[in-house]
């Protein structure tokens, strides 16, 4: 006898309601961080893994057969276009992640750079960002955040 750990329809519908309250609620400390201009390299590139793996789990999700109706039918509403919902949740936390890939500053070494050195005593300096620098994040991440409904 083998023990069945295949993923059901209610397994993937759970993980992505899930992920997009996780989402979220990640999505709202961003952007409360980079409106601080107290966002760190660290908390960013961090923040970039996490969303790179959430699309990877919200696509794996969005594949599997017969999701869409299944989500109606759970949700209690035949006329929710959940499939057009789920790809904007998807895009808009996709624009988040691209531009954080794009604008994390790389060193004169082209690797990221965590920290700056303080020109004369050369100690390390954590790289924060100033509100200027995440004004489109901050725009990407309200985008995000006015795509799922809690």
């Amino acid at each position: 006898m083998t023990y069945n750990a295949k993923t059901t329809l209610s397994d993937a519908l759970n993980q992505a309601d899930g992920l997009a309250r996780q989402v979220v609620a990640q999505a709202t400390d961003m952007r409360t961080r980079a409106q601080n201009g107290t966002a760190t390299y660290t908390q960013l590139h961090d923040y970039l893994t996490s969303l790179t793996r959430q699309i990877g789990e919200f696509n794996t999700i969005s594949g599997m057969a017969g999701m869409v109706q299944y989500a109606k039918d759970q949700k209690a509403d035949q006329a929710y276009d959940v499939g057009a919902a789920f790809t904007e949740m998807v895009s808009a936390t996709t624009d988040a992640r691209d531009w954080l890939d794009t604008n994390l500053p790389l060193g004169a070494d082209n690797y990221l750079e965590e920290f700056t050195r303080d020109p004369t005593t050369h100690a390390k300096i954590t790289r924060i960002f100033t509100a200027g620098q995440t004004t489109s994040l901050v725009t990407m991440l309200t985008a995000l955040l006015s795509s799922i409904e809690v």
